[in-house]
């Protein structure tokens, strides 16, 4: 039963993982589509490559008035990585993207309830749901999928800074009450991380909701 339970967290996780690759696979036969995808990728000129050019116009300006330099730098990288406008890559790119998430609300279920059952559930659910084509099939809605991995990476590592689900102090073990080093590292990356998924969609402002939950 100990090795069932050992088992249990890399287990589930590799399940999440599968089914969020494998609902979307199919996508990678598919091209490109007449909404946004012109003018954000191929008429793009600034995401031709990872040149220190493109980067300073990514980083400095607007693009069709917006500013979310964080997408535009995967498509130039997507763009070096494929030799060209693969639209394979592309989607490819957002597929892994969508695993890394369904991962990431795996990883915080199982943070805050403790359980393998509940995180199963709960990253399986994400994974397969509906609500998640339009930004995993559309190479548009890379923002939708930047955003929430790196939101997602704040919130863990904030709750990992505040030890979160506390433990009892019996439950402590020895030696943690001097972790305080690893807190600040944790929450210096919540704060990267969440100041990065800033720059791939503005709707990650309400990171301070899921703390105050």
């Amino acid at each position: 039963m100990e090795t069932v339970k050992r088992h249990a967290t890399p287990l589930g996780a590799t399940a999440v993982l599968v089914l969020a690759l494998g609902c979307y696979l199919n996508t990678l036969g598919h091209g490109f589509v007449n909404w946004d995808d012109g003018k954000l990728i191929l008429e793009n000129e600034h995401v031709r490559g990872l040149t220190l050019e493109n980067l300073r116009h990514i980083w400095t300006q607007p693009i069709h008035e917006t500013y979310l330099p964080l997408r535009a730098t995967s498509y130039a990288l997507d763009y070096s990585l494929w030799g060209g406008y693969d639209p394979m890559g592309f989607h490819l790119t957002n597929v892994v993207l969508h695993g890394v998430v369904s991962l990431l609300v795996f990883a915080i279920a199982r943070r805050l309830t403790g359980s393998d059952a509940a995180a199963l559930f709960s990253g399986v659910l994400f994974a397969v749901h509906p609500v998640c084509t339009e930004p995993v099939a559309w190479a548009s809605g890379r923002k939708d999928l930047l955003s929430t991995a790196l939101l997602l990476g704040a919130y863990l590592a904030y709750l990992g800074a505040r030890g979160l689900p506390r433990t009892s102090a019996a439950e402590m073990p020895a030696g943690e009450g001097s972790a305080e080093p690893i807190g600040s590292v944790l929450t210096g990356i919540s704060v990267g991380l969440f100041f990065f998924s800033g720059l791939a969609k503005a709707m990650v402002v309400t990171l301070p909701v899921f703390i105050v939950m």
